[in-house]
């Protein structure tokens, strides 16, 4: 029963945790949409604004275009 228990409790945890990232990223493709019509710039110039690494670049463009 311990077994189960421990079980739930990380699958539950792993969930809340990529909800968590799921959260971060809306609020962060939201705001690179903000920045972008209220500076005129685009998807290029609004993540270097924010420091998101260039290797998440086409990670962050595809969330932003879709």
């Amino acid at each position: 029963m311990i077994t189960m228990c421990n079980v739930s409790y990380g699958i539950a945890r792993r969930e809340r945790n990529e909800g968590r990232v799921e959260g971060k990223e809306e609020i962060l493709v939201g705001t690179l949409k903000k920045l972008m019509k209220n500076l005129g710039i685009g998807i290029d110039q609004a993540m270097k604004l924010v420091k998101i690494p260039e290797s998440d670049y086409p990670k962050y463009r595809r969330l932003v275009e879709g």
